[in-house]
């Protein structure tokens, strides 16, 4: 049988020794490294886990949206506001006070305010929020407020929303 394993069958296949002839240096040594490629293994696990923090999906999502903001805004034949003007911020959560606030998962939620109409006129919108491992998410607003995911520009014509829903990533070394 070609490529069959032979673990476990009793068979050895060219060079190799039965395990009796194993030093039990070397059983130590493999010891050792499975301990440390897993500790390795873990402890990037919890590095990556913080990498997706709250903080660092708050700024993500606050300069995607101000960006995209604006883009909205000339779509709309507007001029776009400054970044400063907006003073958009997000705040994000995941899954509640019960839940640590970092990791990927789809239980996001991100509440972005901005400033339309200058200082003094906050508009809120909740956005759901699907983060990935690599740092890319997702972000869908609610069409009461931020409009549906196609709209009319200036002139009329269906184009679509950029603030109805969006991606972006963020580093997470």
């Amino acid at each position: 049988m070609r490529g069959a394993s032979t673990r476990g069958t009793g068979t050895r296949g060219a060079g190799t020794r039965p395990l009796s002839a194993v030093r039990t240096s070397t059983g130590r040594a493999r010891v050792v490294a499975a301990s440390l490629t897993l500790g390795a293994l873990f402890s990037t696990t919890a590095c990556g886990q913080a990498a997706l923090s709250r903080d660092r999906l708050q700024t993500a999502v606050t300069g995607t949206f101000t960006n995209l903001y604006a883009l909205r805004q000339q779509q709309l034949g507007r001029p776009a506001p400054s970044a400063a003007a907006l003073a958009t911020t997000a705040r994000c959560d995941k899954g509640g006070p019960n839940v640590a606030d970092e990791g990927p998962g789809d239980a996001w939620t991100c509440l972005v305010v901005w400033q339309a109409d200058g200082p003094g006129t906050p508009i809120g919108a909740t956005y759901e929020v699907k983060l990935a491992t690599n740092g890319c998410y997702t972000a869908d607003g609610p069409p009461s407020t931020v409009g549906q995911r196609q709209a009319a520009d200036a002139e009329g014509a269906l184009v679509l929303n950029p603030i109805a829903s969006f991606d972006g990533c963020f580093d997470t070394t």
